[in-house]
């Protein structure tokens, strides 16, 4: 037994503290309700934990993406639902107007006023038609293409490049070339060029406007009465042309892409120009779904020698011709609202699938990073029980050095009988050794100055006189 070092408190310290450290991990998991707080917890786990839950948060915003999608392609489809109205409307002035009962000058007038009026108002649809800003229906929303260079020409030539030619794609950029032939011969002559496709283009001479159109693997210009005017490549003289100032519009399909449209300066280039809503959490082109909205304005719907801009049911004549384009124009409408509401339902299931993947990412994040409540307060009871227990423990080793005292304080041997000369003391009286039948409890100096020595005969102490 020892007295310097008490061995037995310091292994119940130790192991008291190993209880308090285990119990506030306890008391801080029930608390915060996660079984991760911090790196030292579990570096793997938070490190995954971490991830999970900017995949998540991005997930929640992709889904909040697709919603605000589909209702900006609802504000677009609403207003091409007037404009379907309107088209309707204006078939039936046309019909009307194309009936023999009506005098031109005065009937027919009044009904293309009213026509008139309803064209005005799809051109106000096609321009006020917006989601914060973002204009849907006036051809901004469907692609651009920005010319870089000029066309290159010789004396009384135009020289326009033009790629391959096919028409079964919808209209991606338009790009103009003008060229004033005051004075000069009129000769325009197309050079064919390979990196993209055009899907229609017009031509206007003298203040005429000719659509083209491709036919057998030509482009052919078409006048309003749907016959040809002019036939690419018109590389002869045209005297239509000398004199006056020439623009050509080509259209790009959506498949072109930016590069070269001709040779010798002819350069088209750019970006598309579309909605492009994104609708996962990801970065890469998946993620995202493009929609491509196209002009419907009263220009740019309609025939490709015609459009609704420029029908009028003044006559019976031009009523007639009026049938067929607006029929066209609704055909576009319609085409355009379907395109949309494919957009609007691929939305709706990228919103669905973004709320899903959420939903399981989560679960697996929680399972990494929450606190089993019921484990985690079995764990706190006993680690309570053995806190309590160390406590005690500590308190037993604390005082075990003092039962080194109760054997320093023990009686001598040498105390009481033998050949000691206490043994042949005269006896006392009861008065006067009643105070010895008590232990004697010497000091602890006392206990060490005894210690080796033999104890003298007790003496009574002398009667003391009274005084008188």
């Amino acid at each position: 037994m020892v007295i310097k070092h008490n061995l037995p408190a310091l292994a119940a310290h130790r192991q008291t503290g190993v209880a308090g450290g285990q119990l506030r991990l306890n008391l801080e998991r029930l608390s915060t309700g996660f079984r991760l707080n911090r790196a030292a917890d579990n570096a793997a786990g938070l490190a995954i934990s971490e991830k999970m839950r900017g995949q998540i948060r991005g997930l929640g915003m992709a889904a909040k993406n697709s919603q605000d999608g589909v209702s900006m392609l609802q504000t677009a489809e609403g207003g091409l639902n007037e404009t379907h109205a309107i088209l309707l409307r204006m078939r039936e002035l046309a019909v009307q107007s194309a009936n023999g009962t009506y005098a031109d000058g005065t009937d027919r007038q009044n009904l293309d006023t009213e026509a008139q009026a309803l064209k005005s108002e799809i051109d106000s649809i096609a321009a006020a038609t917006r989601w914060g800003g973002v204009a849907l229906l006036d051809g901004s929303a469907g692609g651009r293409v920005q010319q870089a260079g000029k066309p290159y020409h010789t004396p009384g030539d135009l020289i326009v490049g033009v790629a391959g030619l096919r028409e079964d794609s919808a209209v991606r950029a338009q790009v103009a070339y003008h060229r004033d032939f005051a004075g000069a011969s009129g000769r325009i002559h197309l050079e064919r060029g390979e990196d993209a496709k055009v899907r229609a283009a017009s031509l206007r001479v003298a203040g005429e406007t000719y659509a083209g159109r491709v036919d057998e693997s030509r482009l052919v210009f078409y006048d309003k009465s749907n016959e040809v005017a002019f036939i690419a490549d018109f590389s002869e003289a045209d005297p239509r042309f000398a004199g006056t100032a020439v623009d050509i519009v080509f259209g790009f399909d959506e498949s072109g892409e930016t590069g070269s449209l001709g040779a010798d300066g002819v350069v088209v280039s750019g970006e598309d120009a579309r909605l492009s809503f994104h609708v996962g959490a990801g970065a890469w082109e998946s993620q995202r779904l493009n929609v491509r909205l196209r002009n419907m304005s009263s220009g740019a719907i309609g025939l490709a020698a015609q459009k609704v801009a420029d029908v009028s049911v003044a006559s019976a004549a031009r009523a007639n011709s009026a049938i067929e384009v607006i029929n066209a124009a609704a055909q576009q409408v319609s085409s355009t609202r379907a395109a949309i509401g494919a957009a609007q339902r691929a939305l709706t299931h990228a919103a669905n699938h973004a709320e899903n993947t959420k939903e399981n990412l989560t679960a697996a994040e929680s399972s990494i990073r929450d606190t089993d409540m019921a484990k985690e307060m079995m764990r706190f009871t006993r680690n309570s029980i053995v806190m309590q227990a160390s406590q005690a423990m500590l308190s037993q080793a604390v005082r075990l050095p003092e039962g080194i005292l109760g054997l320093i304080n023990a009686p001598l041997s040498g105390f009481g009988g033998g050949d000691s000369p206490a043994a042949s003391a005269p006896a006392a009286s009861a008065t006067e050794t009643s105070w010895l039948t008590a232990p004697y409890r010497p000091t602890v100096t006392q206990s060490f100055a005894l210690a080796g020595q033999t104890r003298k005969p007790f003496a009574p102490p002398a009667d003391t006189p009274d005084e008188e």
